[in-house]
């Protein structure tokens, strides 16, 4: 599951993007929608965070940067990412 603007990141990962929401907070209806597709990953957008998206829920949720920054070049915003996504999946 990914936040809308990270969707793209997300698939470059490798990932199965099973849901997306954003820009706006999480509606309950949402919610509910999302968490029955039990992600293992919530991939958020560390720019535009709505907050924990699946409260309660086994997902780790990974903060992913969209964009470059003041100290990072675009493939350095890459390499963050895919780090962030290799941690969040080990044990």
């Amino acid at each position: 599951m990914a936040g809308r603007y990270v969707t793209y990141i997300s698939q470059l990962a490798g990932a199965d993007v099973v849901g997306t929401y954003g820009p706006q907070p999480v509606t309950p209806a949402q919610l509910a929608d999302l968490s029955a597709k039990q992600p293992d990953l919530v991939l958020d957008n560390a720019h535009m965070s709505t907050g924990p998206v699946l409260p309660g829920s086994p997902a780790k949720q990974v903060s992913l940067i969209n964009y470059p920054e003041e100290n990072l070049d675009l493939l350095d915003v890459y390499r963050t990412d895919a780090q962030r996504i290799v941690e969040a999946l080990r044990p």
